[in-house]
């Protein structure tokens, strides 16, 4: 649906120029919710706005599928090299939901659903009968004259969420979309945006800081850093094992061990357990200690769900020679759990 080949968006000042994308590469298939992860100034927003051209690449391609152009499906266009005139047809059916709503604030509810309608110059007939099916899927019929003023926070998204879905869009950018929302609110509307992506199959990528947001709805994730994707795939796989320190600092906070920890067990072995799906409700440790009769301290754990898969971590240091602790690795892996040494450095 999505190929980023080689992008790069560099802006340029008097005093120097800033690379916030470097020579990126991203595919996002079709049905995909998509997360794009990063701390602030990572390149994200700038990868964003690059998918719909809304910032121009300094250099690259941003290839589409199965997108319409006067009345033309095309299997592929790489929409850098588009016309303007076939640039706007290709933006009709890329919706973007933005973090601060955006909304026409001396408009009603109808009426910023109805814009984007009203500017493609749609039967008004066809436009109210859109208006109302929208409304009732973002469950807002009974604020149908109100006016953002009058709106929650959470209500204002929906409103978005609705009007970006007028035009029927075939790709969703959400930028931070839900980082002005309190965690409730946030909940209800990633599910929303679930429903929407099963009952559409719109594909949706977002931008987010926030682990919560790609855990609840992402099939996939890219984290991002200075300009780059440093670690990208399932959530599942990334979250459960995490390989740069940057997807640590994301995806492993509930697991930090202190330092006196590390100096009260040293040089005991300390081994880094992940559980999935199975192994997450195995007696697995039970198993472990009545196979091999040894001792062990639990350091620290947590378990989460992604994906509706039950996923659990667990730190635990043995005092054992290698071949003992070789077999239990063995034993473990067979098991269906991941095992990682924790270097004590």
């Amino acid at each position: 649906m999505i190929t980023i080949k080689n992008l790069t968006k560099i802006y340029n000042s008097k005093n120097s120029n800033v690379i916030a994308v470097d020579n990126l590469n991203l595919k996002v298939n079709e049905g995909d919710i998509y997360g794009i992860i990063g701390l602030s100034g990572a390149g994200k927003s700038s990868l964003l706005r690059c998918i719909n051209l809304l910032e121009k690449p300094t250099k690259g391609e941003v290839l589409l599928d199965n997108l319409t152009i006067n009345s033309t499906t095309h299997n592929i266009i790489d929409i850098t090299k588009l016309s303007s005139n076939k640039l706007r047809e290709v933006r009709k059916q890329i919706g973007i939901i933005f973090q601060h709503f955006n909304l026409l604030m001396n408009s009603t509810v109808y009426d910023n659903i109805a814009f984007p309608l009203k500017l493609n110059k749609v039967p008004k007939l066809s436009i109210d009968k859109k208006v109302n099916e929208l409304l009732e899927l973002v469950d807002l019929k009974e604020k149908k004259y109100f006016y953002p003023s009058q709106l929650s926070g959470g209500q204002k998204q929906r409103v978005g969420i609705a009007r970006c879905l007028s035009t029927n869009p075939k790709i969703i950018l959400c930028d931070e979309a839900t980082s002005a929302l309190d965690p409730s609110t946030t909940d209800s509307i990633l599910n929303l945006l679930k429903l929407i992506n099963k009952k559409f199959n719109i594909t949706i990528v977002l931008i987010t800081h926030e682990m919560d947001v790609i855990k609840k709805i992402c099939n996939k994730v890219a984290v991002m850093q200075d300009g780059k994707i440093v670690e990208e795939g399932l959530v599942l796989d990334v979250f459960s094992n995490p390989k740069t320190e940057i997807s640590n600092s994301f995806f492993d906070k509930n697991l930090s061990i202190p330092n006196s920890l590390k100096d009260k067990f040293y040089p005991n072995i300390m081994l880094k357990l992940t559980f999935k799906g199975i192994s997450a409700t195995s007696p697995v440790i039970h198993e472990l200690s009545k196979k091999f009769e040894v001792e062990f301290n639990i350091i620290c754990g947590c378990i989460d769900v992604i994906q509706e898969t039950q996923v659990g971590s667990l730190i635990i240091t043995l005092n054992n020679d290698l071949d003992t602790i070789n077999s239990i690795t063995k034993f473990l892996k067979s098991m269906q759990v991941e095992v990682e040494v924790i270097n004590f450095d």
